[in-house]
Formats: structure tokens, sequence, C-alpha cells
């Protein structure tokens, strides 16, 4: 196994580079991979998602969203209930 870091993998991580460099006819272009009647939604702003030109509010709209439901845990309050006053009873 060889090891990630060091000069022989830098070494190597240029190499990879410099051939990159000095062949591009081998990297795809991003605009050959888009067709030039590609569907698209009637919008001013659009965004490829890989099928279609879709408007950029419902690309927006449609972004996936993660939310932790798990409750509050009392050994770490949240900056509320450490800032607020304290209640006087």
């Amino acid at each position: 196994m060889s090891a990630i870091y060091g000069s022989d993998a830098l070494r190597r991580l240029r190499a990879q580079q410099e051939a990159r460099i000095a062949a591009p006819e081998c990297q795809p272009s991003l605009l050959e991979q888009v067709p030039p009647d590609a569907p698209m939604d009637d919008a001013t702003l659009t965004v490829w998602n890989g099928a279609r030109f879709v408007a950029y509010d419902t690309w927006l709209a449609t972004a996936p969203i993660q939310r932790d439901d798990a409750p509050a845990k009392p050994e770490h309050p949240t900056d509320a209930e450490r800032l607020a006053p304290a209640s006087r009873s």
C-alpha cells in the first residue's frame, strides 16, 4: 500500500496534473455535454440539472433540506436559553 502523503505522492500528483494540461482534448468540454436542443423552462435564470434547463427558483425549491428532529437536550442549552434572564418566582 502506498502512502497518500509524501514527496513521492506529490510527484505522482503533479505528473498527473501536467498530463491533463498537456492533453486537454482528452477532457470532455462541459458545453459539449449539453445538447443544443435541450429542453428549457421559460425563465430568465436557469440551471442545468443533467437532463434539462430548470428555472432557478424551481431548482432552489427542490434542493434537499436536512433537518434534525431530535428534541433539545437539557445538558446543551440553546443560545436563547443561556442569554435569557432567569425567570423570577
